[in-house]
């Protein structure tokens, strides 16, 4: 914890480096519009995963905020691995989102502040006495932390202990658990078969399976056990399981070692290492965005996959509809992260308390007052 807000707090400050030497004061020249009216606002609002909402016009939630603050919310995203050049493209071709989730530890978010596409949050927040801004700014968790140059230029979106997800076929599960011992099943009858693995032996010989006994009945082998996308914040959701501190520690004598150079780390690495020869770990997962690691386990190459929470259960079940139509909504299950097989570790996944990135108000938003009230609202 203290280690990610120290690394978050460092880049940071050296964002606030290279604005002393580029140029002038972020703000120098922004100027503050407190005007409200009662004409309807058109916004446009830009984040990563929004993309579904384009165009969409029953939802209850928008439609709601948009008859309270008397606005039209138009909703766009792009999917993980395209959203920054989308949104880079629209903000240097002059037509900035008017609300947009960036990630402000990015050297291009320094230069967002430079010229002045942003604007300073601040003014808008204390005069309209924002109560619920204020207690999020203010709060243990993001005071100070969130400021550049003493100015609050975004809203974090807070995170919390961790939004990391092990998913799973349930109905592989299920089979796995039915089998007979000697074919690599567990021999399981009843509610049982519905069992998670608790230990990482069982949790192997779950992914093996999949891997190797055909669980999606094509007669073909072409399924894999478990995927991963290519960022390393989901392979620390192992490090529970395999016994391994945080990236930094203090050994015995007091001096401060990496948990790269651990026994325990080897070990983890070898179990990855080992699973993609033998299939019960996806061979490219290190290869793979984010999209492509869902859509692996979406469409059935693997039967367990590490992602986010942010939309998986929806677009899981929308593809699996398409499999099958009658039992779609038993194909999926969520695990917990496996314990050790001596029980020395519990398996947990990657936690942290702080935040990712946050939401930006365009310096050429109309009323931003009023964008503020939603925010405040919100």
């Amino acid at each position: 914890m203290k280690i990610k807000k120290l690394c978050l707090a460092m880049a940071i400050a050296m964002l606030l480096s290279l604005l002393a030497a580029c140029g002038p004061e972020p703000s120098a020249g922004l100027t503050y519009d407190f005007s409200e009216t009662d004409k309807k606002i058109s916004y446009r609002i830009f984040a990563p995963g929004l993309q579904d909402f384009e165009n969409l016009e029953n939802d209850r939630v928008l439609k709601y905020l948009e008859s309270k603050f008397n606005v039209s919310l138009n909703i766009s995203g792009s999917a993980e691995a395209h959203w920054r050049t989308r949104l880079n493209n629209e903000v240097y071709d002059g037509d900035t989102p008017d609300l947009f989730f960036s990630i402000p530890s990015e050297s291009s978010y320094t230069d967002l502040i430079r010229r002045e596409v942003i604007t300073d949050l601040n003014p808008y927040i204390e005069k309209l006495d924002a109560k619920n801004l204020k207690a999020v700014l203010d709060s243990e968790q993001y005071k100070e932390t969130t400021k550049l140059n003493g100015k609050n230029y975004f809203l974090p979106q807070s995170t919390g202990v961790s939004n990391h997800t092990l998913y799973v076929r349930k109905d592989w599960m299920r089979k796995w658990n039915e089998d007979s011992v000697a074919n690599g099943g567990r021999g399981k009858t009843g509610d049982e078969v519905y069992d998670h693995p608790q230990t990482l032996s069982d949790f192997t010989s779950m992914l093996t399976y999949f891997a190797l006994k055909d669980p999606d009945g094509d007669k073909t082998n072409n399924t894999y056990g478990l995927s991963l996308p290519n960022n390393f914040d989901f392979y620390k959701d192992f490090m529970g399981t395999f016994g391994v501190v945080p990236d930094y520690f203090r050994d015995d004598n007091g001096d401060i070692q990496l948990s790269v150079n651990t026994e325990n780390y080897q070990t983890m690495i070898d179990w990855f290492k080992t699973g993609t020869s033998e299939g019960y770990v996806y061979p490219d997962y290190f290869l793979q965005t984010e999209d492509e690691n869902r859509l692996s386990f979406f469409q059935g190459r693997v039967g367990a996959m590490i992602s986010n929470g942010d939309g998986i259960v929806a677009g899981a079940l929308t593809e699996f509809r398409a499999l099958n139509p009658d039992g779609y909504m038993d194909m999926l299950d969520i695990l917990p992260m496996p314990d050790s097989d001596d029980g020395q570790y519990k398996g947990a996944y990657k936690g942290w308390n702080f935040f990712w990135g946050g939401f930006s108000v365009s310096a050429d938003a109309p009323e931003p007052m009023r964008l503020v009230k939603i925010l405040d609202y919100l």
